[in-house]
């Protein structure tokens, strides 16, 4: 945002077309995207520690929404393209929902619930703390 104002650029971009048909001043597209940057980068870091339920999840929003071409892993597609990351939290509420409503022992259940918790504070305090 500072390198856009620095060379004047932002103040002749003041509204763009975002993916969904809305229109927003280029400000706050531009912020938007950087909260999505940093929260996929935050929850990239996470990644190793819960990835049983990331990688679960991943495929899973995957499988329903784009064809992942064998070039590429579900993964990288799914940080590559940071689209994702808004509806990412309900994702991860429905995938914990779905887990919790399976046969699970009460360690599973605490365990699945503190992972699915520290990837949603993960993502969003990575995002509101660069607001």
């Amino acid at each position: 945002l500072q390198f856009l104002s620095d060379v004047e650029l932002l103040a002749k971009l003041q509204i763009v077309g975002v993916g969904d048909g809305r229109q927003l001043p280029t400000v706050l597209a531009v912020g938007e995207h950087q909260e999505k940057l940093i929260a996929a980068l935050e929850l990239r870091k996470k990644h190793n520690e819960s990835a049983t339920m990331l990688d679960s999840l991943i495929n899973h929003v995957l499988k329903k929404h784009v064809k992942v071409p064998q070039s590429v892993t579900a993964v990288d597609l799914f940080y590559k393209d940071v689209s994702f990351l808004p509806r990412t939290a309900r994702w991860i509420l429905d995938e914990e929902k779905n887990r919790l409503n399976s046969r699970m022992r009460p360690e599973e259940e605490v365990e699945l619930i503190v992972t699915a918790c520290s990837i949603l504070q993960v993502m969003i305090g990575s995002a509101l703390s660069h607001r």
